[in-house]
Formats: C-alpha cells, structure tokens, sequence
C-alpha cells in the first residue's frame, strides 16, 4: 500500500491508535529506550526545534497537514498555534516542510511548504487548489508572521507525489524536493514528452528564491536554472550528510524499489524509466532523458517491497552512543519503523553488513531487518531530528505523537515482558560459560541477543529454552571481560526481556 492511500484511509475512517500502541515502540539497541515527547498534534508531517536557549526552553514547531496549523510546543507542553494557513490537503498535498534559516538566531526567519487553498479556508477535494509554494515568516517568539512567498511550484494535475520537504545546504542554498505531481515530461524520463517544468525535481536557490549561477543546469535556462536534480518519482526526505556536505534523499517507488541516493549536483534519479538497481531492467539507462551535465547512478540501497520511506536524518550525537553518531537514519510510513545504515570511512557509500545485500536490495524480510532499528510505534514515521539534549525525536502520523528515543540506564528493568516469562542467567558473573535459560511460556522462535554496554551486537543465540554463551562473540573470537546485556526478543523482534551478564 503506498503512503498516499495510507492516509487517505486514515482520513476516511478517522484512525485512533490506543495508548497500548505507544507502548509497543521498540529500539533494539539495548541501552536505549523510547518514551513519548509530545503530544497529541493531528496528522502532522514534520517538525523543527529552536536553537536552545532561543525562548529559554526547549521549543518545537509541529505543523499539522490537514488543518494547515503550526503548533507551537514548550518543554513537550503544547503552548498554542503560531500559525494557521488555509490549505488544500487532498492526498498528499497540505501544510508539508518546514526549515530554519541558518541564521535564525540573528534574523528569526522560519520558512514553510505548503499546498495553497483557493479559497480563506482549508479545502479537501482533488481540483480545490492553487500551488505548492515556499514562504518565509519571520518568529516573534509566539507566532509566525511577516509572510513572504520564495517559491511557486506546481500542484496539479495529481493530488499525490507533491514533495514537500524543504531544508539548507551547507552552502547557505535553500533546498525543496517535489515529485511528479502526476506529470510525464523529460524531467520523468520521457524523452519526447514535455519540455522541463519544476516537477520530479530537487530546487537550489538563494534564500530569497533566486538560483544561483552555480546550479547544474543553470546555463539551460528556464525552469532548468533552479534544479539541482531531477527524475524524482515522490520524497518525502533529503538531508545533508554533517561530515561531508553531500545530499542524501529518500525516494518512494510505486509498487516495488523504495530508495534511498546519494544525491550529488546533477543527478537523475531514473523515474519513470527506472526504479531499485539498473541491473534489474534489461534496457538499462537507454531511455533517460540526458540533460547536459546529468548522471545516473544506482540507489545506495532500495526496498523490493513497499516500505513508503521518509525522513532520511544523520544523527549529530554522541547521546545515543558514540558508534551512532553521523550515521544515517531512515523512517518509514508503511512499516512504522527507522532503519539504520552505516556509511564507509570516505562517507560515499552506505555499508552492507553482510553478503546477502551486497547487491543493495532488501528482498526479502530478513535482508530488511539487517538495518531494522526500532519499530513499533503509533504510526507512520514521518519525520526525524536529533533534539537539543542529543536524543533522537521520531513523529509519528496517526497518533500525531513526537517520541523520544534517548539512553537509558543499564539494568534489569524496563522490559515490560509477559509475567509467566523470565530470562535466568547462572552463574552470574562468569568466567567461562554461562547458561541463560527462559523460565515460562516462551515463544519458540524467540532469539536471545548480547550486546556490549556501547550498544553492540556481539552475539545472537537461536531458540527459547536452553541456551548458552561461552564468552565469544559471532564469530567465535573470545571477548573481553565486562558487562554485557542479553536480551531476549519475540519472533517479531520485540523485546521481552533482559538481563545484565558480567563477565570476569
């Protein structure tokens, strides 16, 4: 199911997610825990914190896509809307990004993504709409004000694939992200079809909308002189990658090969001619359309199946362990879940931990949970950020909740796990072997995992009832003395229960 008929659904039928489901959110690294932050926005598409100490709080904006609302929260307290916009939300359409000038300290400009109404009143029907546009207000400490329109891009003929992520580069450069919008030019690889527009399209420009003479494509005129790339299906994620300035971007196919790019100046991402690797398609990169100064390249990695991704977010923290820090993070709408990846010491490629993805394709459900990090929450993730405090932040879409995911101390507790069910470690500490035995009704596909007190995996253990560990790690190679946790998970990867082993 793609993400635009997820929430058409979710409108249709008014979906309300139960407390319990919050509960149920999951982190499998074993030193970290999600709680919840904020709450209870409604269909919220994205977030943005204020620098610290800004207000003399902690301060997030939240913007809400079908009522057109930016609400303003303190400390985790809603504090009132800052502003509310009169928005067209059929689809995907309605109130969608949001980015801080990177100056905002001094001139407190905030800018916003959103699909207009026609009319003074938020609308939802396919044909009531103007444009998608990007417009600046300025934050006077409560509210959002001093409109000024930057950008005018298209929002028809479809209602769905509009987009909507905006952010700053490095470079100061203002950057928007739009998908087709149901249009079928050359900027969709349609070699005879329409000349180019602004749609399938990441935008470069200044931070008052004016491109700059840098942009790839700028010496061909026209629309062409505000893209950076194109051939963009529908996104609903880009982000900067902190140590080398490059663009990353996430990309939602239509049935199959959901990606995520390194999106270097120029690029063309392949839609509608390709989508997932071009070794899957026997007429390979014959039917782009090559602008002057293009290039192709294949997905980082990609999904076979449809896992609608969104935010892509590198973690600027050592909060959540110094391993983590500069990683790639990657939320999904589909599944409820962030994926985490790696990338290699030149920061150009995404690091594939073992030989069944060498080919960068997630084909099959055990390939997918290599990079599964947490899961389980309210709803679909839409939007990722690391907070003030070092902590990652994950908003959800149907339960309109912004979690939490932050360290935890290392101990027995906190593992909500069925009563008849226990993890017993003896002897505890150790010096050669321990055995760890599930007491209770355990489910027979359970898999028992230890980790280093760094959050590292060093060993998983197959089965439920009789299990033991002889100080190794996968690999067999012995591992150091100290403290480890053994956690016990379901066969749907939830945990059940843990365990701190010390080993001497």
């Amino acid at each position: 199911m793609r993400l635009h008929q997820v929430l058409w659904m979710v409108v249709l039928f008014g979906l309300l997610l139960q407390p319990a489901a919050i509960l149920a959110a999951t982190v499998l690294d074993p030193l970290l825990r999600v709680t919840t932050y904020a709450c209870c926005a409604q269909s919220p598409t994205s977030f943005a914190f204020l620098p610290v100490g800004f207000g003399g709080q902690v301060e997030v904006l939240i913007l809400e896509k079908y009522t057109g609302r930016v609400q303003y929260f303190r400390d985790g307290i809603l504090q009132g809307t800052a502003l509310d916009l009169a928005v067209s939300s059929y689809g995907e359409r309605g109130l969608l990004g949001i980015a801080l000038h990177p100056n905002f300290g001094s001139n407190r400009y905030v800018y916003l993504e959103y699909t207009t109404s026609p009319t003074d009143v938020d609308v939802f029907t396919p044909e009531e709409v103007l444009d998608n546009r990007v417009v600046r207000y300025t934050w006077d400490g409560g509210a959002l004000v001093s409109p000024q329109i930057i950008l005018t891009l298209p929002a028809r003929p479809a209602p769905f694939h509009q987009g909507g992520v905006i952010d700053f580069g490095p470079d100061g450069m203002l950057y928007a992200i739009i998908g087709d919008v149901g249009r079928f030019g050359q900027l969709q690889n349609m070699v005879s079809g329409a000349p180019p527009d602004t749609t399938s399209v990441v935008i470069r420009v200044g931070d008052n909308g004016t491109p700059p003479a840098d942009n790839p494509f700028h010496a061909m005129g026209g629309a062409m002189e505000l893209v950076y790339g194109y051939g963009i299906r529908n996104s609903f994620g880009i982000e900067f990658d902190p140590v080398s300035g490059v663009l990353w971007q996430t990309e939602n196919g239509p049935s199959f090969y959901d990606e995520v790019n390194r999106f270097l100046p120029g690029f063309n991402s392949g839609w509608s001619q390709l989508m997932g690797p071009v070794v899957r398609y026997p007429a390979g990169t014959s039917n782009l359309w090559v602008a002057p100064g293009s290039h192709y390249s294949d997905p980082q990695f990609s999904w076979v199946t449809t896992h609608a991704p969104t935010a892509i977010h590198f973690l600027r923290s050592d909060s959540l362990g110094s391993h983590n820090r500069n990683d790639a993070f990657v939320g999904s709408f589909n599944d409820r879940a962030i994926y985490h990846f790696e990338l290699d010491a030149a920061r150009a490629n995404l690091v594939m931990p073992d030989p069944s993805v060498a080919d960068r394709v997630a084909d099959t459900p055990a390939e997918r949970d290599l990079f599964r990090w947490a899961f389980g929450f309210g709803g679909g993730i839409v939007d990722l950020d690391t907070g003030p405090d070092g902590a990652m932040y994950a908003l959800s879409f149907e339960d309109g909740v912004l979690y939490r995911i932050g360290r935890a101390p290392l101990s027995d507790a906190g593992f909500p796990g069925p009563a008849s069910l226990r993890l017993q470690v003896q002897p505890n500490p150790f010096r050669t072997t321990a055995s760890l035995r599930v007491v209770g009704a355990a489910d027979p596909a359970a898999v028992l995992r230890i980790y280093t007190v760094a959050g590292r995996l060093v060993r998983v253990l197959e089965g439920s009832a009789g299990l033991t560990w002889d100080g190794a790690d996968q690999a067999g190679r012995p591992v150091a003395p100290g403290t480890y946790l053994a956690r016990l998970h379901a066969a749907d990867g939830h945990a059940l229960q843990a365990k701190v082993i010390r080993l001497r």
